[in-house]
């Protein structure tokens, strides 16, 4: 385990980014940034699953959406927070984005979870956090 590894990983995200990036350009003029973020994520998944998703996995792209979801409302969620009581009984974005934060949390856990049993099931090697957890 160690850089060498990881190096590996980084590397075949690499070439599929190219790949991704080829056909993004060829079909629109807009910001890759969202393509860059989804094979920073794919590093990430890889170190802890010890698996590679492909960027049109259905199970990876819910995995991703609910990330984003998370990452969008953390202000109206600390407002929630600071007047439950007064905001509870308002309609609007309030109760909506706390609804959507947690089905994305949820999401995201049921992910995680089904790739951890997935994992244990047929234990392959390559992941860091199992690796962690031996030594």
């Amino acid at each position: 385990m160690g850089k060498n590894k990881l190096e590996g990983m980084v590397i075949e995200e690499s070439q599929h980014l190219i790949e991704a990036l080829k056909i993004f350009y060829m079909k629109s003029n807009e910001s890759p940034n969202e393509i860059i973020t989804t094979a920073t994520t794919n590093i990430i998944c890889q170190m802890a699953f010890g698996i590679r998703f492909n960027y049109m996995d259905k199970s990876f792209q819910e995995f991703f959406a609910a990330f984003k979801q998370i990452f969008k409302s953390p202000m109206m969620l600390n407002f929630r927070n600071f007047l439950p009581k007064f905001i509870r009984h308002l309609p609007g974005i309030y109760n909506d984005t706390f609804e959507k934060y947690v089905k994305s949390h949820d999401t995201i856990k049921k992910f995680c979870s089904f790739q951890i049993e997935r994992y244990k099931t047929f234990m392959k090697s390559g992941s860091y956090v199992p690796a962690e957890m031996e030594e």
